[in-house]
């Protein structure tokens, strides 16, 4: 949120409304997307730390999508998360972005803990 251009930012937010149009289609083409999403975020962050664990998350991002957002409540939930966070970063808002990110990271690993009734004292926080 600190980092970003205001170009970059202009990227997140795009890449953010691409996400929700993406809604009713294959998941393939959301998952592709929130990839788009995140990696914008990552390239803003200007760390390069963050880059290079991005391009190693790849493939579980995109499973990931795909195993989670068939529940269209989790979904819808996601998807304002996504907005939120997108917001966050453009009011440069570093304390609000880290804790929806946190949020987000989380979400469908808890999605998925409660869709196999993974017991609550297990489950990442």
């Amino acid at each position: 949120a600190l980092r970003a251009t205001d170009a970059e930012v202009q990227i997140i937010l795009s890449a953010c409304g691409d996400l929700e149009a993406c809604v009713g289609k294959p998941l393939g083409a959301m998952s592709e997307m929130d990839l788009i999403f995140h990696q914008a975020i990552i390239r803003a962050s200007h760390n390069d730390v963050w880059m290079h664990l991005g391009t190693l998350i790849v493939a579980l991002m995109k499973i990931q999508v795909v195993a989670t957002s068939w529940d269209q409540k989790a979904l819808e939930r996601g998807l304002k998360q996504h907005r939120a966070l997108a917001e966050a970063i453009a009011q440069r808002d570093a304390v609000k972005a880290m804790q929806i990110s946190h949020e987000l990271v989380l979400a469908p690993y808890n999605f998925l803990a409660n869709s196999n009734g993974i017991a609550t004292e297990l489950r990442l926080q």
